[in-house]
């Protein structure tokens, strides 16, 4: 694990950075995302500032599918998070 990669990725302009792990083959990825732009370094963050709605709960699900091959399913669960996140974004439009 390169401890230094996201101060390297924030100079070079990254915004986010996503940390997969997983303890053991019997356990779930863990998803560990960094918001990289903050003053002061690196800041864990629970929702992606880059793709709206997609938090460090659903990143473990699209990774296990993707992983198996089953694109069908990854397709469909993205998807729905986009429009999902689309529909939000509209509602506070509509309410600022």
């Amino acid at each position: 694990f390169d401890e230094d990669k996201p101060v390297r990725y924030a100079a070079l302009g990254v915004r986010e950075m996503w940390r997969m792990s997983r303890k053991s083959l019997e356990r779930a990825v863990e998803v560990e995302i960094l918001d990289l732009g903050p003053p002061g370094g690196p800041r864990p963050a629970t929702e992606s500032l880059v793709l709206p709605g997609f938090g460090s709960a659903l990143l473990p699900e699209a990774f296990e599918l993707a992983v198996n091959i089953r694109y069908e399913e990854l397709e469909e669960l993205l998807a729905k998070q986009v429009a999902a996140a689309a529909l939000a974004g509209d509602e506070q439009t509509s309410h600022g």
